[in-house]
């Protein structure tokens, strides 16, 4: 009698099939969800690199300020031969959400590009075109300083010795 019930077969296939189907919409699910994961990640260390190139190149403009303005004290003061010195620290984060990154002036020498360790961000920030500032100059995020070098007559960012 039991021989020819085929309902235990039938019932362990659906339990299978059910399964399988669940499966399969929980690794959609996921994929979905690691795809949104991704993609704020992405923009949240976006706004991170942004806020602090946004930070280097305010530095950077405030020191060439500075340096106009000694240029012409100096120069109406009868040309005591002084010369602009200026070293500043910035501080901005030594990571990002997505990792480390690095800070480098453009070959240009007129844009800061902050980019993402695993390469997947890149910022530029504008600076301005009249700033004198060493074409490659750079350093990892974190402290960073901006030194005048007399010699060059052009302002360097290097990564901040402590």
């Amino acid at each position: 009698m039991f021989r020819s019930d085929k309902r235990g077969v039938s019932t362990a296939v659906e339990y299978a099939l059910t399964l399988l189907i669940a499966f399969s919409i929980l690794g959609g699910v996921a994929a979905g969800v690691t795809s949104v994961s991704d993609a704020n990640e992405q923009q949240v260390t976006e706004n991170q690199l942004e806020l602090a190139g946004n930070e280097i190149a305010a530095q950077l403009q405030q020191q060439d300020m500075l340096r106009q303005e000694y240029e012409a004290d100096e120069w109406l003061s009868s040309g005591t031969n002084r010369e602009f010195t200026a070293t500043t620290h910035v501080k901005t984060p030594e990571r990002t959400a997505s990792g480390s990154y690095t800070i480098q002036i453009a070959p240009d020498g007129e844009t800061v590009i902050l980019q993402a360790a695993e390469d997947t961000v890149t910022v530029e920030v504008p600076v301005g075109s009249d700033i004198p500032i060493t074409e490659s100059s750079g350093a990892p995020g974190g402290a960073v300083m901006i030194e005048y070098d007399t010699d060059d007559e052009e302002f360097q960012l290097q990564q901040r010795g402590d």
